[in-house]
């Protein structure tokens, strides 16, 4: 039904404006652009990178979102027109934003430390079913304490 890819749409578009708000946000405290860091902010602050929100299921959530979004046009077109060569845009879509993130994972992990603890414990974009925030708060805990200010992993 058209109302179903009608609703997924807004919820796919929702989601990662959601994810894009958080990270934003999360940057402008990084980066001193805001004055009090909130408590919700202030560990991924000290570690360089968001881990709470949707950060906590999906280590790419906006890009999980926008892949999902032009794969339910590309689906949707098909359910009314029938298989075609625009396949091949949706496949594009995904194999060059799953490249975007693989460089900047590689960017990631070598600028932060614990940034391998993280992905160890959170899917690369397609989501787990639950948050990975507080494994990613005990692992990280144990972690600081150890090996402040060493090279990890």
């Amino acid at each position: 039904r058209s109302s179903d890819l009608i609703s997924a749409q807004i919820i796919f578009l929702l989601f990662e404006a959601v994810a894009d708000q958080q990270q934003w946000e999360f940057q402008q405290y990084k980066q001193g652009k805001r004055e009090k860091i909130p408590m919700l902010f202030r560990s991924d602050c000290e570690r360089g990178f968001l881990t709470h929100g949707l950060f906590g299921f999906s280590r790419h959530p906006n890009v999980l979102c926008e892949q999902m979004f032009w794969l339910n046009v590309f689906f949707a077109s098909t359910a009314y027109a029938g298989f075609s060569i625009s396949f091949v845009g949706a496949l594009t879509l995904v194999v060059l934003t799953n490249y975007s993130c693989f460089l900047t994972e590689s960017i990631s992990s070598g600028k932060y430390q614990t940034y391998r603890l993280y992905q160890k414990v959170t899917p690369f974009i397609y989501a787990s079913p639950v948050s990975t925030r507080s494994e990613i708060d005990r692992i990280m805990a144990a972690t600081d304490l150890v090996v402040r200010g060493k090279k990890i992993i």
